[in-house]
């Protein structure tokens, strides 16, 4: 395992949704590419209908799956209205 997934991991067990304090864990590294080829389009909105407009690095994903907060630079954007909404089984990929 790489040093930065295993840091993820150790900040996951500090930090949950800002909304319902759900889990959070690192996202599988297909989704990561997915969304970040669709924030290089100008195609990958946040939960506030803002477009995200800077690369991440990692993102970090709900336990449920339906959202992901993207990680720069190792730190986590947990504010609510920069989570990315995931369609069903996304966060699977």
């Amino acid at each position: 395992m790489s040093t930065e997934l295993q840091e993820l991991r150790d900040l996951c067990e500090l930090i949950a949704d800002p909304d319902d304090h759900e889990p959070l864990q690192p996202a599988p590294a297909a989704l990561v590419e997915k969304l970040g080829a669709l924030q290089r389009q100008r195609a990958l909105r946040e939960r506030s209908g803002a477009l995200v407009e800077e690369p991440f690095d990692a993102l970090l994903v709900r336990a449920r799956g339906d959202r992901a907060f993207p990680v720069r630079d190792g730190v986590a954007d947990l504010l609510p209205g920069s989570a990315i909404l995931l369609q069903p089984g996304e966060a699977d990929a």
